[in-house]
């Protein structure tokens, strides 16, 4: 993938963009909840079989429920046991529900602000 990419559903938007000669980062606006989830899921796992390295830029998530969290745990590592993704810009709920859970010690994440 060379060119930026833009993929969009109910309440959820995917800007793709190259970071890197190996890396695609993956920002991330809106919410990911039970009418997405598995939209999400899907676009990130195909993205992994194809690239290198995913980054997952949620500076610009708004809301992230249980469903969206289970998602984000089933794609995170490959079959090798390789982490597949990386967080970047995690901030406010999507934070908080991802320490309360401890998630955190499981998602390998670069930076995080819990405050709302």
């Amino acid at each position: 993938m060379n060119e930026p990419e833009l993929i969009e559903t109910e309440g959820l938007t995917l800007d793709l963009q190259r970071d890197g000669a190996s890396a695609l980062l993956v920002q991330v606006r809106g919410e990911v909840d039970i009418a997405n989830a598995e939209f999400f899921a899907n676009q990130l796992r195909r993205l992994q079989e194809t690239e290198q390295e995913v980054i997952v830029d949620l500076a610009e998530l708004e809301f992230i429920d249980s469903i969206g969290l289970t998602q984000l745990l089933t794609v995170h590592r490959r079959d090798d046991g390789e982490a597949r993704m990386r967080l970047r810009n995690v901030r406010g709920q999507p934070a908080q529900i991802i320490e309360l859970t401890r998630l955190d010690r499981i998602l390998q994440i670069e930076d995080r602000d819990l405050s709302v």
